[in-house]
């Protein structure tokens, strides 16, 4: 569901193999946005949040996948 969420945004191959790496996904866009229909394996961080989160966000290390409401 997600690559189908995803087309047209990227190489498909490069998306699937960041995911078989266990890549985060997260959704940038706005709480009410993602509420509105997301990824049920997407993590929600709104886009003005990330910069809090960067060292967090980090610490996973582990392929990121930002998604974004205009790709």
């Amino acid at each position: 569901m997600l690559l189908k969420w995803l087309f047209g945004m990227g190489n498909k191959n490069e998306i699937q193999s960041m995911l078989n790496k266990g890549a985060k996904v997260i959704d940038v866009r706005s709480t009410e946005e993602f509420r509105g229909g997301a990824d049920p394996s997407s993590i929600n961080i709104p886009l003005h949040i990330i910069p809090l989160k960067i060292e967090e966000i980090k610490s996973w290390n582990l392929p990121i996948i930002l998604v974004c409401a205009s790709g």
